[in-house]
């Protein structure tokens, strides 16, 4: 991919050529690499339907993770049989997101470099948002099973005492434990940076990753 975009960042539009700064194939190309590169939410929510085809306005079904409880069996005694269900989830796909502009004469004289700068990278990163934001709108489905309090934390001893109660009613709710994801706002990222036991490299062990890249790796059974 990169080498197939810096075949192109030398030519400008000479208006006689062919070779165009305008290439709709290329900024296709760019728009989707650029996209997958920016969305948070989508890889954090299952998608076991992404390989349906379907339009938009069609259903889809994703499903809840099943229970079962363990039995105790003597010699004599028969076996029970359960049944293995699981709980579908419809998913409406009504969403049409875009974000349209143009380009004048004289913008498109300039490099495909710096078209992709100035005007597609920020297109597409404004879509990325729109998704991210519509999915975690989602989240008020689920206020039965909210944490934490209206405002969000407080204070350091708060922001950690909320992790940990998401976790239990996560684990309540028999959502595995493995690819725990925690996203959270830029407040909430700050308290975390002033509690030791997420960026202290003495408690956490992980060589000063914390500190250095200014993020929280894996704490209280979540990726944050």
């Amino acid at each position: 991919m990169n080498s197939f975009l810096t075949k192109y960042t030398y030519f400008d539009n000479d208006f006689g050529t062919n070779n165009r700064a305008w290439h709709p194939a290329l900024m296709a190309v760019k728009a989707v690499e650029t996209l997958n590169a920016s969305i948070v939410m989508p890889y954090l929510v299952n998608t076991d339907f992404k390989n349906e085809i379907k339009s938009q306005g069609n259903l889809v079904e994703t499903r809840k993770v099943g229970s079962f409880t363990a039995q105790s069996k003597g010699t004599t005694d028969d076996v029970v049989i359960q049944d293995a269900t699981a709980e579908y989830i419809t998913v409406p796909l009504d969403q049409y997101i875009y974000t349209s502009f143009i380009i004048a004469d004289a913008d498109m004289s300039m490099s495909v470099a710096n078209l992709l700068d100035k005007y597609l990278t920020p297109a597409v990163k404004s879509l990325a948002d729109r998704i991210d934001r519509m999915l975690l709108c989602q989240l008020w489905q689920f206020r039965a099973y909210q944490t934490g309090k209206i405002g969000g934390p407080s204070g350091s001893d708060d922001t950690r005492t909320d992790v940990t109660e998401t976790g239990k009613v996560l684990s309540d709710n028999l959502v595995p434990e493995a690819g725990r994801n925690l996203v959270v706002t830029n407040e909430v990222f700050m308290r975390m940076q002033r509690i030791a036991q997420y960026i202290s490299a003495e408690k956490i062990a992980d060589g000063g990753t914390a500190i250095k890249d200014a993020v929280i790796a894996r704490r209280d059974g979540f990726d944050i």
